[in-house]
């Protein structure tokens, strides 16, 4: 079976590089007993430790429940599994842009984030195991 087309919102040519901004239905994040989870490996140098950040966010439901069986097979648990974090479009004519010139007290992370959620018509969070 063929992948669908894709429904390209926008794209960025410049020279030889290509952005193709896509439209989604949602992500799939990995989970641990139900709560969505960021992984942090620390590799130890003679210079000291060095920190990466690999994703546990995806765009397709796959990419994600690999991620959470080689999860499951490290950790030797059945702990980790998938959810999907869904957002509903609404048709605009402009993309709504976040002010960035308030003061420090009042651009605290959650209440960006909050605000961008609910510009995207709300986000649910359900699990599929």
């Amino acid at each position: 079976m063929a992948r669908p087309k894709p429904n390209i919102l926008c794209t960025y040519d410049k020279d030889t590089v290509s952005i193709d901004i896509l439209k989604t239905s949602g992500v799939w994040g990995v989970t641990h007993y139900g709560e969505l989870v960021s992984m942090r490996y620390r590799l130890q140098h003679v210079n000291g430790e060095n920190n990466k950040y690999p994703k546990t966010m995806f765009p397709s439901r796959a990419s994600a429940l690999n991620c959470a069986r080689r999860l499951n097979a490290i950790f030797e648990t059945d702990a980790f599994s998938i959810s999907r974090l869904q957002c509903d479009y609404t048709e605009r004519t402009e993309p709504p842009v976040p002010d960035f010139r308030r003061s420090p007290a009042n651009s605290a992370v959650p209440g960006l984030l909050a605000t961008t959620l609910s510009s995207m018509g709300g986000a649910e969070i359900c699990d599929v195991r």
